[in-house]
């Protein structure tokens, strides 16, 4: 079966979505705002949060799939799996209008590039 590797890794980002956007909707209930943000700190927090999740998750995982269907091996997969998960993971924990936890959204921010680069990188070399 095709997509395997990659196929669990979607699923498990997927949760990660579903729990991000589940914040979003559970702050626009209480806070009564539909749209953007309105002022409301915790609120633009979260919906940042969802929006660079939506923004970057997707790449990830197409790269990862482009890799896949080359035949890259299973333990290539769950490195670049493993990597983009803890990324979008731990993203999320750093982003918050003090900027108190720098680490986590630089952590985030840094293995989602690799996980990306490690893609490129297979799908160039493999391509010539």
């Amino acid at each position: 079966m095709p997509f395997e590797v990659t196929g669990i890794y979607a699923s498990l980002l997927a949760i990660v979505m579903i729990v991000l956007s589940t914040r979003v909707s559970i702050l626009r209930a209480k806070t009564g705002i539909a749209m953007l943000h309105g002022e409301n700190t915790q609120l633009s927090e979260w919906v940042r949060r969802h929006g660079n999740f939506t923004e970057n998750a997707p790449m990830g995982l197409i790269l990862m799939a482009i890799v896949e269907a080359s035949g890259a091996s299973v333990l290539l997969l769950n490195i670049i799996g493993g990597t983009l998960l803890i990324s979008r993971i731990a993203h999320p924990f750093g982003i918050a209008a003090k900027d108190e936890n720098k680490v986590a959204r630089g952590l985030g921010a840094s293995l989602m590039a690799v996980s990306m680069l490690i893609c490129v990188v297979f799908i160039l070399v493999n391509a010539v």
